[in-house]
Order: C-alpha cells, then sequence, then structure tokens
C-alpha cells in the first residue's frame, strides 16, 4: 500500500486531481440521494402497469406475488436498496480479510467448496439453502460476525416508565441502556479464551452431548445479537445472510475471472492514460506486493502448522 501511496505522490499532478476528484464528494451524490426515491417508485410503477409482463423472479416480482400493493412495494424497494448496504459489504470484507489472513481456514473452507462443486451439492450460482449446508461456510461467517460486528455502535434503548430489574438491579423508566457489541461478542465466558481469535472450528468442535448443544445455542443466540433482537431486530436479517451465504462461494468460484478482469481494467487505464514508465512502475509495484502478500502467508502457514 506504501507504494501505491508512492506511486500518486510522484504522478502527474492531473492524475492526482483526477484521483482527488474521484474520492471527494461531489453535487451529483446529493442529486443521487434526493433522486433515487423518485427512480425506484418509476421502476415499481412499471411492473404494476396493466401491460407489465408477468410477474419475475426477483425480489419485487416476489413483493407483488405476496399481494403488496404499489405504494407498500415502492417502499420495500427503497429499503431493499439503501438499508444494511454498508454493514453488509463491511461483513463481506470482514471475511475476506480473516481468510487471506488465516491460510488454514482459508483452505478448510476451499475444500469445503470444492467438494460440494464436485459431488453436485450446490448449483450455480449457488442457492441460499446448499449453502446452509456447508458447515464450515456457516462457520466462518459466523466468526466473522462475531469477532468484526458490522454496527458497533452502543444503539441506546429506553427503560419502559415503570422501570426494570435487570441483573439484580433497579433501573429507574426513561434510562437509556446501551451495549458494547465488541465487548459482548468477544466474551471469554461464552466464546473461551481465545475469544480474540479468528478460529471458526469453535462452531464445529462440539459434541452432542447436553452441555455442549447448550454451549452451542448460547453463542449462536449471542451471535445473533449482530442483528439485534424482538421489535428492534434488523429487518434485512434474512437478506444479509443470503447474500453472505452466495457471495463468498461465487467469489472462489469466479475468482480466476475476476483477476483476470482486474488485470485488463488497469492495464488499458494505465496504458491509455499514463506514460510507459509509469505503466510499468505500477504493475512493478503489483508484482512486489503480490510477491510480498505470497510471504506473508507461507510464513503464516508455517507459524500456524510447523511452530503451534
Amino acid at each position: 500500500m506504501g507504494l501505491f501511496y508512492l506511486f500518486i505522490y510522484f504522478s502527474p499532478s492531473s492524475l492526482r486531481k483526477n484521483l482527488q476528484e474521484l474520492h471527494s464528494p461531489q453535487q451529483s451524490d446529493l442529486l443521487l440521494l434526493t433522486e433515487f426515491p423518485s427512480v425506484c417508485k418509476a421502476v415499481v410503477s412499471a411492473r404494476y402497469a396493466p401491460t407489465a409482463a408477468a410477474s419475475l423472479p426477483d425480489m419485487l416480482g416476489s413483493f407483488i406475488r405476496h399481494g403488496l400493493t404499489e405504494p407498500e412495494a415502492a417502499g420495500e424497494a427503497l429499503l431493499q436498496v439503501i438499508a444494511g448496504s454498508d454493514t453488509s459489504a463491511t461483513t463481506i470484507r470482514a471475511v475476506l480479510l480473516n481468510l487471506l489472513t488465516h491460510p488454514a481456514a482459508y483452505r478448510s473452507l476451499l475444500e469445503e467448496i470444492d467438494t460440494a462443486i464436485s459431488d453436485n451439492r450446490i448449483s450455480s450460482p449457488i442457492k441460499d439453502g446448499e449453502a446452509r449446508r456447508l458447515p464450515y461456510l456457516q462457520s466462518v461467517i459466523r466468526e466473522s460476525l462475531r469477532l468484526l460486528p458490522p454496527a458497533s455502535g452502543p444503539f441506546f434503548k429506553s427503560v419502559p416508565p415503570k422501570g426494570e430489574v435487570i441483573n439484580g438491579l433497579f433501573i429507574p423508566g426513561g434510562t437509556q441502556i446501551g451495549s458494547s457489541p465488541l465487548g459482548i461478542h468477544h466474551s471469554r465466558e461464552i466464546y473461551g479464551d481465545d475469544a480474540a481469535v479468528f478460529r471458526p472450528e469453535r462452531w464445529t468442535e462440539m459434541g452432542t452431548r447436553e452441555e455442549e448443544e447448550e454451549k452451542r445455542n448460547r453463542m449462536e443466540n449471542t451471535v445473533d445479537l449482530v442483528f439485534h433482537y424482538g421489535k428492534y431486530q434488523c429487518l434485512g436479517k434474512p437478506v444479509a445472510l443470503m447474500e453472505f451465504n452466495k457471495i463468498i462461494v461465487e467469489v472462489r468460484r469466479f475468482s480466476f475471472f475476476f483477476f483476470f478482469f482486474f488485470f485488463i481494467f488497469f492495464f488499458f487505464f494505465f496504458f491509455f492514460s499514463l506514460s510507459p514508465f509509469f505503466f510499468f512502475f505500477f504493475f512493478f509495484q503489483l508484482l512486489i506486493l503480490s510477491l510480498f502478500s505470497r510471504a506473508i502467508t507461507v510464513a503464516t502457514y508455517f507459524i500456524h502448522e510447523v511452530i503451534c
């Protein structure tokens, strides 16, 4: 990453200006926020029109089939696009980060996915129900949600007017009570002495004895608090879990094509934007970063598998 910033620093002023404009807030951002509700309304109206085609196999089609009115579907469509977009992306990044920094877990997940593909147990693209039957994948998702909660604020709630007794202590009505997601999901009492460590095996290593089942249920119920509970529970929880189940598997399936198109994009971008010197400089830094990343992976594998 340092080489990348060095490259930007010594780049032509025109390129630096373009990059600054790309990452700076734009007037069009505000326009997007104000115009997006009308765009959703127009799309929904087209689907509810008398001349509209048959219901499509997508979420809006599901809303129509389940009897939602046009205004209700417009509100749901807007909610589905905006709500949880950042937290879902944060969790996906957390899963990929944890896998890339823990080679043993990465290999175990690859083996599970590749075996499922060879046994024709998953479709292309994978279905949500098929992904839920991959135990190690579910363990990786739960462990990533636990270790790096996507929403880590205290989320204060008001005590009812008459007050409430919590853990033997009376709390007056109207008191604001918050919690620490990091404290909850890093609890050694719940997850063991290695609660600060990414270890998906903690979700599958327990047996079927009653006390072990109770411990597993407690762990699962606790990590579900990432989405909150009761009337405060995240409305998009089922959609978010479906996204995690599908994306992680499909990233593995199409990883080669992803890196291929990534390379082609940067090739044309720098070929037409910069002089050959800057293009080869950037290509060289990618090569160095790749070798460095590989060295870190090998070293981590040696520590995990040989020393430990």
